[in-house]
């Protein structure tokens, strides 16, 4: 019997498919996405014909989709995974907003942008603008809110774009749950990655965003109604996965941090300086910090440092216009013989921030790895990013969160002996009082060191891409949904 060669569309990246008898063996033949054929179905035939490829014919180059909340203190850490991947032979593409675009393709990374119906472009700046003076809870919300809407959009528009432009597994991050239910719904592998804290939904661990210690009895059931009240905040996400569940024929999800992988999750901690674990999955990976080995350069004369003991300063780039607490950090150098950096994030200006010391440079970008790197000690937000970049190059902290996890991440500074922590009300002589005992007690700096040496072991971006790659060779496939010969749990309304 002859072979009758077919090349198929876009989603099935042009491979010559055969009608041959033996592929019914294997399953259903591929067919053309068009009217009255979903892209979930073809998305699901060009698994099957990618897994008779890589397994029979040795593959060729991956295609590794990701997908990150289009703010920059998750997108910069998934650049670093993204250049890992390509560092091993991997095409790396995004999926997000149209806003992201330039920036991820002047990484040389390719882009599908999404939401192009639903957002007009520059809608990231002006939300970036509204949230960067909030705090607490408001800041929470406002957040929520724009990831309601993205994971509206990912439900209507990911399986379509995963079809015209496949990958061979995703990265997701944690706090992306819809884009995870939809890799389940196709059957793409995925991995969860934690670029801010990793969610716990162990009773015995804090929520993320409360200043707490873990603990059990009281402090247990303390955990259990903070972890529902998070719950009330992010419930109108979840009632969106709902629908979801049922569009894809997914069994219930309960709704606490739902759509972990059950392939691999990974995260930028050291896993000395998290809390203990009472139930660690096998497959959590703590990998340390991931930093871009080369990013764009941001101007900075260093001769203006003049040899005092440096202190670098930042509230990151997010929630970073609180022009009281920046005022009341910059007068922390009047009268120490220290010279401080203050980084501005972008959100605010020197003039805005008025006089400060002669010691105190303001400036409203900063190369902050470089900075980082000749402090003897930083002021931070408690941020993801520049939490780890500063425990990896051992610098001890003055924690002073304002949002987000940022209580929780201040919580392990403190525990780990690497620093002590300040509500954002502190004045000016409470900050001060614990950068001086930063600075002067060697127990901080000691700490900091032991902690730098253990993530430096951790692998950082490269081993999170040694992991992705494990995960494809090894074949490990999550459930499909419907296709599942596994059976789905009825769905009772109202539920969430």
């Amino acid at each position: 019997m002859g072979l009758e060669s077919k090349t198929y569309p876009r989603w099935s990246a042009g491979w010559q498919v055969y009608d041959w008898p033996a592929l019914s063996d294997h399953g259903r033949p591929p067919r053309v996405l068009g009217p009255g054929v979903s892209a979930v179905e073809c998305v699901r035939d060009w698994q099957f014909l990618r897994g008779l490829v890589t397994r029979d014919f040795g593959g060729g180059m991956k295609t590794i989709g990701i997908i990150v909340p289009p703010v920059p203190g998750h997108v910069m850490p998934s650049l670093a995974q993204a250049d890992a991947l390509r560092s091993e032979g991997c095409r790396v593409r995004y999926y997000q907003l149209g806003d992201l675009r330039d920036q991820i393709e002047e990484q040389g990374h390719e882009f599908c942008a999404l939401g192009a119906s639903r957002f007009q472009p520059g809608m990231l700046a002006e939300m970036r603008s509204k949230i960067a003076s909030m705090s607490g809870l408001r800041c929470v919300r406002a957040s929520v809110e724009l990831f309601r809407a993205t994971a509206e959009m990912f439900g209507d528009e990911l399986p379509a774009a995963l079809a015209r432009e496949p990958v061979d597994a995703l990265l997701i991050d944690q706090i992306e749950p819809a884009p995870a239910l939809i890799a389940r719904a196709l059957g793409i592998p995925y991995v969860s990655v934690a670029n801010a804290l990793p969610m716990d939904p162990d009773p015995w661990h804090p929520p993320a965003t409360t200043p707490w210690l873990p603990g059990g009895g009281i402090g247990e059931l303390r955990n259990c109604l903070a972890h529902q009240m998070l719950r009330v905040v992010f419930r109108p996400t979840y009632r969106l996965l709902r629908k979801l569940e049922r569009r894809h024929g997914l069994p219930r999800e309960p709704m606490i941090f739902p759509y972990l992988s059950e392939q691999a999750q990974i995260n930028q901690l050291v896993e000395a300086f998290d809390f203990p674990r009472k139930h660690r999955p096998a497959h959590l990976h703590y990998l340390g910090a991931m930093r871009l080995r080369s990013y764009r350069e941001i101007p900075f004369d260093f001769d203006r440092l003049d040899g005092r003991p440096l202190v670098y300063a930042s509230l990151g780039t997010t929630v970073c216009r609180h022009l009281p607490l920046l005022r009341k950090i910059a007068e922390i150098a009047r009268g120490r013989d220290v010279q401080l950096v203050l980084s501005l994030g972008g959100q605010a200006t020197a003039a805005e921030l008025g006089a400060v010391p002669e010691n105190a440079l303001v400036v409203e970008f900063a190369p902050q790895p470089e900075l980082i790197g000749r402090a003897d000690a930083v002021i931070t937000h408690a941020g993801q990013n520049t939490t780890m970049e500063a425990i990896a190059k051992g610098k001890p902290m003055v924690a002073v969160p304002i949002s987000y996890e940022q209580p929780g991440i201040a919580a392990r500074i403190e525990r780990a002996g690497i620093g002590l922590r300040c509500s954002r009300k502190a004045s000016t002589a409470s900050i001060g009082q614990a950068l001086d005992r930063v600075l002067s007690e060697p127990g901080f700096a000691n700490s900091a060191t032991q902690l730098a040496k253990a993530g430096a072991a951790a692998g950082g971006a490269e081993r999170a891409a040694e992991i992705v790659i494990s995960m494809l060779q090894t074949g490990c496939q999550p459930p499909r949904g419907r296709y599942s010969s596994a059976q789905t749990r009825p769905h009772t309304t109202g539920e969430t």
